[in-house]
């Protein structure tokens, strides 16, 4: 299951904002366990970003978790809570940049 959220704009060089708390929809709570974004953009399995490029985006994998963190590797699926200071978009370009999340949601985890 898709959940998309409307495309975010940043306006001139260095604009940046911490990435809104998104989360996936009731019955399909967790993050499918794969990697939708490119090699280098830090962000958990299950989160695809577009527009990157002009905008650089960071969404540490422990901001999704609802409770205390989690590493990575021992755990493929991550119950959702709301985004903590830590995830940021960056604006690498003079004009304005778009980014859109996308999370690829399950049912299935824990």
């Amino acid at each position: 299951m898709l959940s998309s959220f409307p495309y975010r704009t940043l306006k001139g060089l260095w604009a940046n904002e911490h990435v809104p708390a998104y989360q996936c929809p009731a019955g399909h709570g967790f993050l499918q366990n794969v990697r939708y974004a490119p090699f280098g953009t830090s962000v958990p399995n299950g989160v695809e970003l577009k527009g990157l490029g002009p905008v650089g985006v960071s969404i540490p994998y422990t901001v999704f978790y609802s409770g205390e963190p989690i590493p990575e590797p021992k755990n493929p699926y991550v119950a959702l809570g709301p985004a903590k200071v830590g995830s940021s978009a960056t604006n690498w370009t003079t004009g304005s940049a778009f980014y859109k999340v996308i999370l690829h949601c399950t049912n299935a985890g824990s």
